[in-house]
C-alpha cells in the first residue's frame, strides 16, 4: 500500500469517459498510478517486515520518501538502484550481505527489493483491490524474478508453478475513502475505494536458491555464493508493471525499474572462481 512518487517514481494519469462496464454509472475519472521501490526486510520471517510495511503505507499516505527511525531494519527509504547484497533472502539471520549481524539487525533474515503501487480516483469511489494486476520481469537471459499476481482470483505464476494466497485488503493492501478516516484493512477485494495502496510486491534470490549455495549452511560463504550468482547476471533490471482493469477508465498501466548495474572489474575477479564452482545457474528463487 503506498503513495506518491519520489525520485525515479513511474506514474502514469488517466482520464476518459466511458461506460462502466461493471455496473458503475459512466464518469470522467483521472486515475493516477504511482510506483515507488524500496528496500525491505524479507517477507518471509523477518520479525521487522510488519512494521516496515506500515511504515511504507505512512510514507505513501503522506508523500514521503523515507519514514521510520534510520539505522532500524523497518525504515522505509525508496531506492533507484540495487546491489547483490540488497536483494539476497535467507533462511538464517543476515542483512544486506552480511551473515549474524548485530543488533538491531540480528533476527532479521536478509532483504528484498520492495515495491509499492498507489492508485488514486479523484471523482469517487470507482476502483477496488480486486481489480490490481501485477508483473515483474527481469531483463537478464532468464527472467530470474519473473512472476505475475492476480488479485481478482489470488494466483501467482512463475517459472515453477503457480499457488494461491488470500485477496483481501489487509494491513498491507490498504484501501481508501475520501472523508472516511477509517482505512479499509479487511473485507472483500472487491470493496471500492478511492485509493489503493498496495505494498510487498517483490522477489529475491535466495541462499537456498541453488545446492552450492545451500551446502554451505548458516554462513557467510553461503550469502558470497547467491552474491556470485548475481555478479553472473549483471548489468540487469527489474522491472515492476502494475494494471487496473475494469474500471471506468478501461485498463490502465505503470511500470518502474530498478537497475542493478554490472560490478566493479576488481570485484568481478574477486568472485569469477565463486561463479565457476555454482555450474549452470538454475531458475529456482524465493518468490514474493
Amino acid at each position: 500500500m503506498n503513495k506518491q512518487l519520489n525520485f525515479g517514481a513511474a506514474v502514469l494519469l488517466g482520464t476518459t469517459a466511458l461506460a462502466g462496464l461493471t455496473g458503475r454509472p459512466a464518469s470522467a475519472d483521472t486515475i493516477t498510478m504511482t510506483i515507488v521501490a524500496a528496500e525491505a526486510p524479507n517477507a518471509f520471517g523477518s520479525p521487522s517486515y510488519s512494521a516496515w510495511a506500515a511504515n511504507a503505507i505512512y510514507a505513501a499516505e503522506h508523500g514521503l520518501s523515507s519514514y521510520g527511525t534510520p539505522g532500524t531494519p523497518s525504515y522505509y527509504q525508496e531506492v533507484t538502484s540495487g546491489t547483490d547484497s540488497s536483494n539476497i533472502v535467507t533462511s538464517f539471520p543476515s542483512w544486506n550481505g552480511v551473515a549474524n549481524p548485530p543488533p538491531p539487525f540480528s533476527h532479521e533474515l536478509g532483504n528484498r527489493l520492495t515495491y509499492t503501487v498507489i492508485v488514486t480516483d479523484s471523482t469517487g469511489a470507482d476502483i477496488s483491490l480486486s481489480e490490481l494486476r501485477g508483473l515483474m520481469t527481469s531483463s537478464d537471459p532468464l527472467n530470474t524474478f519473473g512472476f505475475t499476481y492476480n488479485w481478482s482470483t489470488g494466483q501467482l505464476a512463475y517459472s515453477g508453478g503457480t499457488y494461491t494466497s488470500p485477496t483481501n485488503y489487509s494491513a498491507g493492501q490498504v484501501g481508501l475513502i475520501t472523508g472516511d478516516l477509517t482505512p479499509i484493512t479487511s473485507g472483500p477485494a472487491t470493496q471500492l475505494v478511492n485509493e489503493l495502496i498496495v505494498t510487498g510486491f517483490g522477489n529475491a534470490l535466495a541462499n537456498t536458491s541453488s545446492a552450492a549455495c545451500k551446502a554451505l549452511g548458516s554462513s557467510q560463504a553461503a550469502i558470497n555464493c547467491v552474491e556470485a550468482q548475481y555478479k553472473a547476471l549483471m548489468p540487469f533490471d527489474i522491472t515492476a508493471t502494475f494494471s487496473l482493469v475494469g474500471t471506468p477508465n478501461g485498463t490502465i498501466s505503470a511500470s518502474d525499474s530498478v537497475p542493478f548495474p554490472a560490478p566493479e572489474p576488481g570485484t568481478l575477479t574477486l568472485f569469477g572462481s565463486a561463479v565457476a564452482g555454482l555450474g549452470l545457474l538454475g531458475k529456482r528463487r524465493r518468490k514474493a
